[in-house]
């Protein structure tokens, strides 16, 4: 049986936001291996390290532009976001039992779009520190 993880919702810096089902795209942040092969005489010795460079994670996902959990205006939001690069949280909340995922350091990566509209969205990308796991509230 898979146990796949659905969020039930996330937050960004503590505040709730209502994101779009089907759009929370991760990248864990574990890093790539790199491979090379060592030869000395006959003998041939494989080599693995880890590209240090790498290990950082990316989150995306749409958040609703009209949030009823939210009162701020979404540029201003965006405008906050991005001025202060590098020193947001990004929390997973779990759907049920589980383990939430945190993401610490974040940064927004995007100049997101504004679709003005009842039911438009806004795309994010964020980069942060590799995932790490927490007991979900």
């Amino acid at each position: 049986m898979v146990d796949t993880f659905t969020p039930k919702r996330i937050e960004i810096d503590g505040k709730a936001f209502l994101y779009v089902p089907n759009t929370l795209v991760e990248k864990s942040g574990f890093g790539e291996t790199n491979t090379r092969v060592q030869v000395s005489g006959r003998s041939v010795v494989v080599v693995t390290s880890e590209n240090l460079e790498t290990q950082f994670s990316e989150i995306s996902f749409d958040i609703m532009m009209v949030d009823s959990d939210s009162d701020s205006d979404p540029i201003v939001l965006i405008e906050g976001w991005k001025s202060s690069n590098g020193t947001h949280i990004l929390n997973l909340i779990p759907d049920g039992a589980g383990q939430s995922r945190l993401y610490r350091n974040a940064s927004l990566m995007n100049d997101p779009t504004f679709q003005h509209s009842s039911d438009g969205v806004i795309s994010l990308t964020w980069n942060a520190a590799k995932v790490t796991r927490t007991n979900s509230n």
